[in-house]
């Protein structure tokens, strides 16, 4: 039960550490700039979106 939980919230993190890299590499080699309260904004959306679906998943295979 708990090793489900630590799986599907290790998830998120995983993409966004992803995610985080991608925008460096954009930002750095390919000069497209995102403003940076919308990039972070985006980006917690994503990891609280992502670690609600993988709570809710651990839930069901409980």
């Amino acid at each position: 039960m708990v090793s489900n939980l630590i799986y599907y919230c290790f998830i998120p993190i995983g993409l966004w550490l992803i995610f985080f890299i991608i925008v460096l590499v954009l930002e750095k080699y390919f000069q497209i700039f995102m403003p940076k309260k919308l990039f972070w904004l985006l980006l917690t959306f994503v990891i609280v979106t992502l670690i609600v679906i993988g709570i809710v998943i651990a839930s069901l295979n409980l």
